[in-house]
C-alpha cells in the first residue's frame, strides 16, 4: 500500500501494469531515441557541430540495444544501455575531432596567434636596445623587443617570441 494517499489515488485510476511513472523511472529504448532526436533538434538551434555526436551516440544506443537484447542481456538493462551510450559518444566525438582536424583548412591561420604572424617581419626600432630590452612598432602597436643592443631607428628583423618579447636581429639585407 502507498503512504502517500494522493499518489494511491493516482496509481489506482491507472489500469494494473500501465503506471506512466514507470515510463520515467525505468529507461528503456524510447528515451534513449527521445535523447537523441532532441539532440538532434538542439543541434540546428545551437551552432558547433557537438551535440549532434551524442545526438547519434543516443540512436545507435537505440539500435544496437534493440538488435542484441535478445541474445546479449548486458545492452537490455540501462546500465548496459548507458555503457553503449558512453562508448559511441565518446567513440564519436574523438574520432570525429581526429578526423576533421587535417582536413580543415583556413584562410587565417595565424588568427589566434598573431605573433607568430610576424616572425620574418622586418620593421624599426622605436626605442633602442640596452641590455636585451627595447621597443619596436608594429602597425599601431608597440612591441617589447630583445636582442643585442642596436640603436633607436635601427632596422631589425623578428626571430622569434619569448617570454612576451620579440627576438629581433639587426637586418642585413646584403646577406638575405
Amino acid at each position: 500500500m502507498n503512504a502517500n494517499p494522493i499518489r494511491q489515488a493516482e496509481d489506482d485510476l491507472l489500469p494494473e501494469g500501465n503506471n506512466m511513472t514507470e515510463l520515467f523511472y525505468a529507461p528503456g529504448l524510447w528515451n534513449w531515441g527521445l535523447l537523441g532526436f532532441t539532440l538532434l533538434f538542439l543541434e540546428l538551434l545551437l551552432p558547433g557541430v557537438f551535440l549532434i555526436w551524442f545526438g547519434l551516440a543516443a540512436l545507435l544506443t537505440v539500435v544496437i540495444a534493440a538488435l542484441t537484447e535478445s541474445y546479449i542481456a548486458f545492452f537490455g538493462n540501462w546500465q548496459g544501455q548507458v555503457v553503449l551510450f558512453l562508448v559511441f559518444s565518446t567513440g564519436l566525438v574523438f574520432l570525429v575531432q581526429s578526423f576533421l582536424a587535417h582536413r580543415i583548412q583556413t584562410d587565417t591561420p595565424f588568427l589566434n596567434r598573431r605573433t607568430d604572424e610576424m616572425i620574418g617581419l622586418t620593421t624599426t626600432l622605436s626605442e633602442p636596445i640596452k641590455d636585451n630590452q627595447g621597443y619596436i612598432h608594429i602597425n599601431d602597436t608597440i612591441w617589447r623587443a630583445a636582442g643585442p643592443d642596436m640603436p633607436k631607428g635601427c632596422r631589425v628583423r623578428i626571430t622569434g617570441f619569448n617570454n612576451g618579447a620579440f627576438e629581433v636581429e639587426p637586418d642585413n639585407p646584403q646577406q638575405d
